[in-house]
């Protein structure tokens, strides 16, 4: 059962209370009987922006106290802002205490971390040059953060089990240079390296590894301390390795003779090594199933196969050293699974068809902190006991006005496909659904292709925001075909050499199933998407004048060219089976710029500048032939954006250009006008 309070419940429902890990705390009704929207408001772009992200949510040893980052958007002269602040719940103060943690001005909290005596809080922050790894005492709230380390390539630390001491990956940097220089092409991979410093010293720090760019150069993922504080277990792979995940392993360091051995033979992939509370075991997964092995023999044991064959991330083990759990996907939601040394099943404990972020695990074993959401509900913290099911208590109401938003319907529907395979999809009904009524939909396709749309809050901006689609009328459907994630290793790798194949008809066969229940208008269908989302759709109009817009976002247009400059070269010939020079044709028939003269779709380009991964290069080709072919095209780049736009406003700007786009050429309704260019 789903649990939360607020302060305003604390006196209305005084007389209900909550034990909870030693300590009381009063909650008020049920998550499902929240009360109804108190009045109908439209949804704008501006609405969308108030919706808060929480994250990292993390509970100290005794499970007390309960810190959370909260990233909110705010309108200034120079456009939209973001601002992240750390704050924490004193749960011994009934939750009606909470604690803004003092940071410096312009600077990013992320990744807070209690240290396991519970008296500090360690977090990174980021500025424009520098991360900082910095640690606060919560004995004086009114303290100022104490920084251990400012460098510009720290990416991951933890503490040692006795408090003492952090450990933390950091790149190998040279001095800045300001002056102009030649860069070689593939010299630019950073190595870095494991390192130790004292606790509540400012250095010296120690270096436990020493791998560098000449000789040996090394990229280190993640690590854990054994609990006697003695060794350090990382996970890393060759950093020239574009293709890192199918490369890693696990070393072990000894703290005080810096002495490195492997866990295991390199015959399996190994990450995100785990020590077990007893010391004696150490878990670890590959891409499709988790392990331990047993640090006394080193024999490998198996843990029990997940739903969907792909855990994400362990999270840890349980208190007793009986089972480890692991996070996935699984369909439209994901889990936590908790899975037994013993090699039986194992068993979800996480509420159904609701979409978990970031589960984390304290340094007891004994409480989650996690972030929670659906499409109906915004994102908030929560906790829960390590019990079987889990019991999520909501601890922040960040959101809470926007509850007050009359929210459209969405469902899960499915549909099979020509060849018999169950596909199924998200499906978000207009705002104010009239079942007499036939009307327009927008298809929003998925990145990966083993990316999966999920049950988010559609209220939460985003470049496509789906409620304000649905408050101007439209339908919105997202389906997950096949070589989507969260359905089995099986369906995952169903479109495996089959690019814009039957993944493509299953998006077809998806809207010919809509089109039979009598909810859609044939003649007004728009097709959005990003990255492999943008190339399917970059495909679909090549195919069809089924679809009467296209937005496209860092979508490959030319699989040639693209293998040719993507920082992924390996990419494109593990889905087709081979490199283009061995099968050209292959490539050719999978690549969009080659049936461009089909397209009669005006079609909408967004690409990020800075992106490596699908450079804006491809979007190019797409807007000159469709230039040459007088098809309406509108191409946009992002200065400084990557694959993902993650300014705010450029966000912000890119949903406002689209949303203009659509109203050209698809709008809801005849009094669905444009802003204009």
């Amino acid at each position: 059962m789903l649990k939360e309070f607020s302060t305003a419940e604390l006196i209305k429902n005084a007389g209900k209370i909550i034990c909870f890990i030693g300590f009381c705390s009063i909650i008020s009704a049920t998550y499902a009987e929240k009360s109804p929207p108190q009045a109908a408001k439209l949804w704008s772009l501006e609405t969308m922006m108030q919706a808060k992200i929480i994250g990292d949510v993390c509970p100290s040893p005794d499970g007390k106290l309960i810190a959370y980052t909260e990233t909110q958007f705010f309108k200034t002269t120079e456009g939209w802002k973001s601002a992240k602040k750390i704050f924490i719940v004193d749960l011994k103060k009934r939750g009606t205490q909470l604690i803004n943690v003092p940071l410096p001005v312009n600077q990013q909290p992320m990744e807070p971390e209690w240290s396991p005596d519970g008296n500090r809080l360690a977090f990174l922050l980021n500025d424009s040059k520098n991360t900082h790894l910095v640690i606060w005492s919560i004995k004086d709230i009114h303290s100022k953060p104490i920084t251990l380390i400012t460098s510009p390539g720290i990416s991951y630390y933890r503490w040692s089990p006795d408090s003492k001491m952090i450990a933390y990956v950091k790149e190998d940097q040279e001095q800045e240079d300001l002056s102009i220089k030649p860069n070689v092409v593939g010299q630019q991979d950073q190595c870095n390296n494991l390192y130790l410093i004292q606790v509540p010293s400012h250095g010296p720090y120690t270096l436990l590894t020493h791998y560098n760019k000449a000789t040996d150069c090394q990229s280190i993922k993640n690590f854990d301390w054994s609990p006697d504080n003695q060794i350090i277990a990382y996970s890393y792979y060759p950093a020239n390795k574009h293709d890192f995940w199918n490369y890693g392993k696990i070393n072990l360091v000894d703290v005080n003779s810096k002495k490195i051995n492997s866990l295991l033979a390199p015959n399996i992939l190994q990450q995100n090594p785990t020590f077990s509370p007893d010391g004696k075991s150490i878990a670890f997964n590959d891409l499709n199933r988790v392990y331990w092995i047993s640090l006394k023999d080193r024999d490998l044991h198996y843990f029990a196969q997940t739903n969907n064959e792909a855990p994400i991330n362990i999270i840890g083990w349980s208190a007793n050293n009986q089972q480890i759990y692991v996070f996935e996907d699984y369909h439209t939601y994901n889990t936590i699974v908790a899975l037994p040394v013993s090699g039986q099943a194992g068993q979800v404990i996480s509420p159904e068809n609701q979409l978990i972020g970031k589960p984390v695990l304290n340094a007891s074993h004994q409480v989650f902190g996690f972030t929670m959401q659906n499409t109906r509900r915004p994102i908030e913290a929560y906790i829960s006991p390590a019990t079987s099911p889990l019991q999520p208590l909501q601890i922040t109401f960040s959101n809470k006005d926007l509850l007050n938003l009359d929210i459209p319907k969405t469902e899960i529907i499915r549909w099979q496909a020509k060849d018999g395979l169950s596909i199924e999809g998200l499906l978000t009904y207009p705002l104010h659904y009239d079942s007499g009524k036939r009307y327009p939909i927008l298809v929003e396709l998925h990145g990966g292709p083993g990316d999966v749309s999920q049950q988010h809050y559609i209220g939460q901006f985003s470049v496509f925001p789906i409620a304000l689609y649905a408050n101007k009328g439209f339908f919105y459907f997202q389906p997950n075909v096949r070589g989507s994630g969260g359905s089995g290793e099986k369906f995952r790798r169903a479109n495996h050499n089959d690019w814009a194949g039957k993944d493509y008809q299953d998006i077809l066969d998806g809207l010919s199933y809509l089109f039979s229940q009598g909810l859609i208008d044939k003649n007004r269908v728009g097709i959005l998407g990003w990255s492999y989302g943008g190339y399917l759709a970059a495909w679909a109009i090549t195919q069809s004048d089924l679809f009467k817009v296209a937005v496209i976002g860092a979508g490959m247009i030319d699989l040639i060219s693209y293998t040719s400059v993507t920082d992924l070269p390996f990419f494109v010939p593990e889905a087709l089976n081979g490199y283009f020079w061995e099968i050209p044709k292959s490539y050719l028939e999978r690549s969009p710029i080659m049936y461009v003269k089909n397209i009669h779709t005006p079609t909408l380009l967004h690409y990020g500048e800075d992106d490596l991964r699908v450079p804006y290069s491809q979007g190019l080709e797409l807007y000159n032939a469709l230039k040459l072919l007088n098809v309406p095209v509108k191409m946009v780049t992002y200065p400084q954006s990557k694959h993902a736009i993650d300014d705010p406003n450029l966000k912000f700007e890119s949903a406002i250009i689209t949303e203009d786009w659509i109203a050209r050429y698809l709008p809801a309704s005849s009094e669905d006008n444009s802003r204009g260019e």
